[in-house]
């Protein structure tokens, strides 16, 4: 039988491997592509995700804090190490929600008011630099709290109880 806390921590841990792999890519191989076409199609391109991205993300990022949250929880009814790796993954993912509202989305609503055929090829490498660091942050952070929603899953295996640790 699949107890709530590994439907929680599952749940949880899925929504935040969503989130570390989208960071991810646009870390690794994204960034780099618009960094490296031209510079009015790099910032249209930039421009048209911002539009599109922000629903997507906010679900995610939010739903993944939610889920955390509740893995917490439930962590408490299976264990303390169980239920301090659930706090552990949700503080990760509160973490890369914050890097988002102070980094990444300032530099997005930035990118918002350029005009793309006038934008200086310097000052494109410099956004893109200074919104890709910031990126992998968040990127290392969501996959932090997936590593940890699955170490709160392990510890609050089947045979746990309130106060104890599962024995396997």
């Amino acid at each position: 039988m699949i107890t709530t806390h590994a439907a929680t921590t599952a749940a949880a841990a899925t929504v935040a491997g969503i989130n570390g792999g989208a960071f991810g890519a646009f870390s690794t191989f994204v960034m780099p592509a618009l960094a490296d076409v031209d510079v009015t199609s790099g910032v249209e391109a930039m421009q048209a995700i911002n539009r599109s991205a922000p629903r997507p993300f906010a679900a995610s990022l939010f739903g993944s804090i939610a889920l955390g949250a509740l893995a917490t929880v439930t962590g408490v009814r299976r264990g303390r190490r169980a239920a301090a790796w659930a706090a552990v993954g949700t503080a990760l993912d509160v973490a890369a929600l914050a890097v988002t509202a102070i980094s990444n989305i300032p530099r997005n609503n930035d990118l918002a008011t350029w005009n793309s055929d006038a934008t200086d090829p310097a000052r494109w490498t410099t956004w893109v630099r200074g919104w890709t660091t910031p990126n992998t942050v968040r990127t290392l952070f969501s996959l932090g709290g997936l590593a940890a929603f699955a170490l709160s899953a392990a510890a609050g295996g089947a045979g746990a109880t309130r106060g104890e640790e599962d024995p396997r």
